[in-house]
């Protein structure tokens, strides 16, 4: 019985509906791989872009306040 069923599902794999099928699937997979890959590049450079607008934000803060220190340390004093 066991073999038979074996049998009737190796079968069932090697006709063109199932092999369309399967092909459809893999594809489909493939597909969904790229997509997912393609997300996280972008995910990626818009982290970097990120990182590299807030280092300039960072230096433009730390120069104005090293402007402005001594004349806020005047008032304080």
């Amino acid at each position: 019985m066991g073999i038979v069923l074996l049998l009737l599902a190796a079968a069932g794999c090697n006709d063109p509906y199932s092999q369309r099928r399967i092909q459809m699937r893999t594809a489909h997979l493939n597909e969904t791989i790229s997509d997912i890959e393609r997300s996280e590049q972008r995910r990626a450079r818009r982290l970097q872009e990120s990182e590299a607008t807030l280092q300039k934000w960072w230096r433009t803060d730390c120069e104005r306040f090293e402007r402005r220190a001594p004349t806020i340390g005047d008032y304080i004093w």
